[in-house]
């Protein structure tokens, strides 16, 4: 009797688990709002791809635009040159864009730099911690912070000039478009 029982609780317990699990795999990701949308945005010190050290605090007060990446993602490639106009464009709007490499080697960080001709910083995130700071669930992410520090929109997948002028509009009011 008490195995039958037992049996019976572990099946059940198998059936929710199934359930919860095949729930979560329906669920795209990109329609999953960011818990950090509107809150203060994770800060990070990392160490930046061709030396020195990437602080998202060095960005007080400008709108700043967070891309995650991987050399390996064919979507990060396709992307990379959208953001790098980004950067050009609006430097002198005060929104700067920033790159966090992530499961990379460094040298294939670099080359990938190199090969897409990106002048914005970028760091490695060797470890992944600031990747589950921002909840990061793949590669590409992009993060829109405003001037005061808080993260104001979340895209999940690669960009394209419709997803980067909703992202600026809601850091740059009036500069996007």
């Amino acid at each position: 009797m008490k195995r039958t029982v037992g049996l019976a609780l572990l099946g059940a317990i198998a059936i929710a688990f199934i359930v919860i699990f095949g729930h979560g795999l329906t669920q795209d990701p990109r329609a999953i709002p960011s818990p950090l949308v509107g809150y203060p945005a994770p800060r990070f010190s990392l160490p930046k791809i061709g030396g020195g050290t990437l602080r998202i605090e060095d960005y007080a007060g400008k709108g700043v635009v967070v891309n995650f990446w991987a050399s390996w993602c064919l979507p990060c490639r396709d992307e990379a040159r959208v953001l790098e106009m980004v950067s050009r464009g609006y430097a002198e709007k005060n929104v700067v864009v920033v790159g966090i490499n992530m499961q990379d080697e460094d040298a294939s960080a670099q080359k990938f730099i190199t090969e897409e001709e990106i002048t914005f910083p970028n760091g490695r995130d060797a470890e992944g911690k600031t990747a589950i700071d921002f909840g990061v669930y793949g590669v590409p992410e992009t993060f829109f912070i405003d001037s005061a520090g808080r993260v104001a929109h979340k895209v999940v997948g690669p960009v394209h000039a419709d997803s980067i002028i909703e992202g600026l509009k809601k850091i740059a009011p009036g500069e996007a478009g």
